[in-house]
Protein backbone atom coordinates (compact mmCIF):
# COMPACT_ATOMS: atom_id res chain seq x y z
CA UNK A 1 0.00 0.00 0.00
CA UNK A 2 1.18 3.77 -0.57
CA UNK A 3 2.19 5.72 1.80
CA UNK A 4 0.99 9.27 1.18
CA UNK A 5 2.59 12.73 2.39
CA UNK A 6 -0.69 13.85 3.71
CA UNK A 7 -1.67 13.35 7.28
CA UNK A 8 -5.02 13.60 6.01
CA UNK A 9 -5.25 11.11 3.27
CA UNK A 10 -3.39 8.52 5.75
CA UNK A 11 -5.75 8.97 8.43
CA UNK A 12 -9.35 8.47 5.85
CA UNK A 13 -7.32 5.83 4.51
CA UNK A 14 -7.22 3.73 7.92
CA UNK A 15 -10.81 5.13 8.87
CA UNK A 16 -11.86 3.32 5.39
CA UNK A 17 -10.18 0.27 5.82
CA UNK A 18 -12.29 -1.14 8.61
CA UNK A 19 -14.47 -2.75 6.26
CA UNK A 20 -11.72 -4.96 4.66
CA UNK A 21 -11.83 -8.04 6.87
CA UNK A 22 -8.75 -9.97 6.14
CA UNK A 23 -5.87 -10.97 7.45
CA UNK A 24 -3.38 -8.56 5.57
CA UNK A 25 -5.18 -5.70 6.04
CA UNK A 26 -5.30 -6.13 9.80
CA UNK A 27 -1.23 -6.33 9.61
CA UNK A 28 -1.18 -3.59 7.84
CA UNK A 29 -3.48 -1.36 10.37
CA UNK A 30 -1.18 -2.67 13.32
CA UNK A 31 1.67 -1.93 11.58
CA UNK A 32 0.72 2.07 11.09
CA UNK A 33 -1.04 2.06 14.57
CA UNK A 34 3.01 1.38 15.74
CA UNK A 35 4.56 3.55 13.45
CA UNK A 36 2.79 6.40 11.61
CA UNK A 37 4.38 9.65 12.89
CA UNK A 38 0.49 11.19 13.19
CA UNK A 39 -1.14 10.62 16.52
CA UNK A 40 -4.30 10.76 14.30
CA UNK A 41 -3.16 8.52 12.05
CA UNK A 42 -2.22 5.91 14.80
CA UNK A 43 -5.37 6.20 16.32
CA UNK A 44 -7.84 5.64 13.14
CA UNK A 45 -5.55 2.87 12.42
CA UNK A 46 -6.41 1.46 16.33
CA UNK A 47 -10.08 1.99 15.63
CA UNK A 48 -9.71 -0.09 12.31
CA UNK A 49 -7.63 -2.79 13.57
CA UNK A 50 -9.69 -3.40 16.34
CA UNK A 51 -12.95 -3.52 14.70
CA UNK A 52 -11.37 -6.16 11.70
CA UNK A 53 -9.65 -7.91 14.66
CA UNK A 54 -13.84 -8.49 16.10
CA UNK A 55 -14.66 -10.04 12.37
CA UNK A 56 -12.13 -12.37 12.08
CA UNK A 57 -11.46 -13.73 15.20
CA UNK A 58 -8.41 -12.42 16.62
CA UNK A 59 -9.37 -10.66 19.75
CA UNK A 60 -6.99 -12.32 21.94
CA UNK A 61 -4.38 -10.98 19.56
CA UNK A 62 -5.66 -7.39 19.57
CA UNK A 63 -5.85 -7.57 23.18
CA UNK A 64 -2.27 -8.34 23.58
CA UNK A 65 -1.17 -5.72 20.67
CA UNK A 66 -3.25 -3.20 22.41
CA UNK A 67 -1.77 -4.08 25.63
CA UNK A 68 1.50 -3.43 24.34
CA UNK A 69 1.31 -0.45 22.10
CA UNK A 70 -0.58 1.43 25.00
CA UNK A 71 3.00 0.92 26.76
CA UNK A 72 4.99 2.86 24.38
CA UNK A 73 1.96 5.54 23.04
CA UNK A 74 3.17 9.37 23.88
CA UNK A 75 -0.47 10.51 23.05
CA UNK A 76 -2.94 9.15 25.20
CA UNK A 77 -6.16 9.84 24.02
Amino acid sequence: MNEDEDELVRTEACDSLCCCHDEETYEYLKSKAKKDKSGSVRGYAVISCVDIALEIEKKEDVNHFLNNLDKTEKKKR
